[in-house]
């Protein structure tokens, strides 16, 4: 299954490297045509004439209109029928590339709770490490700048203690944040009725670390009069605030 996966991303990989080197294309079509002129005297009465030309056109829709342009041989008709032909190779490689983006989607097995676990655990790690090392870096600098002198370890000890829960509060509002509770376009309300998506919310919840925002899927219930807020943790140890349009 994983050769199978990379011999398929690599083909995706080739296709899309064939689509940035088409170049410009021209959507529409060039057809050449051969026409008699009417004057009886003319060689094209003939049956077996073929006809004047021949006739180049180029005939595309502009706006649900079609619009022709008319083109003799030469140079123009050339750059028209190469940017017609690049459209119709673009045509077909975009089919070829949902074709392989389906087999993907087949083949690629489906993440287990453990792999997701993990790959949220890695992405959570990183922001949190990027916003603890410009903390850090901000605190050692308003530190190191009044070095000079005496140190004043209250003020210090201030700094410092301030710093670690700014950390602590960026990392619970990255956890809070994974999951906005949105359970599809309508809950139970708990009451035995269906309680309709609303959109996103937001408050404000002041705890022991700091001021976190919390987001969240809003749903109401037309039965009960009351909305409902899925996912919403057990505050034991915040006092959150109520600001206005995030409540029941």
């Amino acid at each position: 299954m994983p050769d199978s996966i990379h011999a398929l991303e690599a083909q995706r990989d080739d296709i899309l490297r064939q689509m940035t080197r088409l170049g410009d294309m021209r959507k529409g079509s060039i057809t050449e045509a051969f026409r008699c002129c009417g004057k009886p005297s003319c060689a094209c009465v003939a049956p077996d004439h073929p006809g004047h030309g021949p006739y180049y056109a180029f005939t595309t829709k502009v706006a649900g209109k079609t619009k022709t342009v008319q083109l003799r041989a030469g140079s123009r008709l050339n750059k028209f029928q190469r940017e017609v032909d690049a459209y119709k190779r673009f045509r077909a490689l975009s089919e070829e590339l949902i074709e392989v983006n389906q087999a993907l989607c087949d083949a690629r097995p489906e993440p287990d709770a453990a792999s997701q676990r993990s790959a949220l655990k890695k992405n959570l790690a990183a922001l949190v490490q990027e916003e603890i090392r410009q903390e850090v870096e901000g605190l050692l600098t308003r530190l190191l700048q009044g070095a000079s002198g005496a140190v004043d370890l209250e003020a210090t000890e201030m700094a410092i203690r301030s710093s670690m829960h700014h950390m602590g509060g960026v990392l619970l509002e990255r956890v809070l944040a994974e999951d906005l509770g949105y359970r599809g376009p309508s809950v139970n309300c708990g009451q035995g009725h269906q309680a309709g998506f609303v959109d996103y919310r937001s408050k404000r919840l002041v705890n022991v670390l700091s001021d976190v925002q919390l987001r969240r899927a809003y749903y109401h219930c037309a039965a009960c009069a009351r909305g409902v807020i899925p996912g919403t943790p057990n505050w034991t140890s915040s006092r959150p605030r109520s600001p206005r349009g995030c409540g029941a």
